[in-house]
């Protein structure tokens, strides 16, 4: 009796700090989105507003994005999730929306800018696509989306918005 009971509290007890100590996202590369969590009040074209909403889930492996363009553009809102692949020593994020859509993407940093981008066929054309997050502080950032048909010569944007930040995280996160 007293063995089992050794055992369940020795199995129980390492089961605590094993949980205690593994935190698998916890090196610098995880921090590439850091600067986006949190309330955003977005404008882009004429005046146009939306809101988006980023928190890092599942033991901070995750940062997961709420996008909701209403008023800008009534009843679209859309959901992403990024995370670092450590196999592939690359930062991956999938967009999904109300409308059907599904983009995925790679990302890292670009001197000091964050860009996520993917390779798609648009009419039989190879064609680049990515976010581009420049201009980045604590209280504002800006975010494109752009496209490239000459492979990355030149780009098109085809939607830019401007994110100010509606509610502070800790002051210990600040700049």
């Amino acid at each position: 009796m007293l063995r089992s009971l050794l055992t369940i509290f020795t199995l129980t007890l390492s089961s605590a700090l094993f949980a205690q100590n593994n935190k698998p996202c916890q090196g610098d590369e995880y921090g590439l989105l850091d600067f986006w969590v949190g309330e955003w009040s977005l404008t882009w074209g004429n005046n146009l507003k939306g809101t988006n909403s980023i928190q890092k889930s599942f033991d901070g492996c995750v940062i997961e994005e709420n996008f909701n363009g209403n008023p800008g553009i009534p009843n679209y809102y859309g959901k992403s999730l990024s995370t670092y692949d450590q196999n592939d020593k690359k930062w991956k994020q999938v967009w999904v929306d109300n409308t059907g859509g599904y983009l995925d993407f790679t990302g890292k940093m670009v001197d000091d800018e964050v860009h996520f981008s993917r390779v798609v066929s648009i009419k039989g054309q190879p064609t680049l696509q990515r976010m581009r997050f420049y201009n980045i502080n604590y209280r504002s950032f800006d975010w494109s989306w752009e496209s490239s048909t000459n492979n990355g010569q030149t780009w098109k944007v085809n939607w830019a918005i401007h994110y100010d930040r509606v509610t502070n995280r800790s002051a210990s996160n600040a700049e």
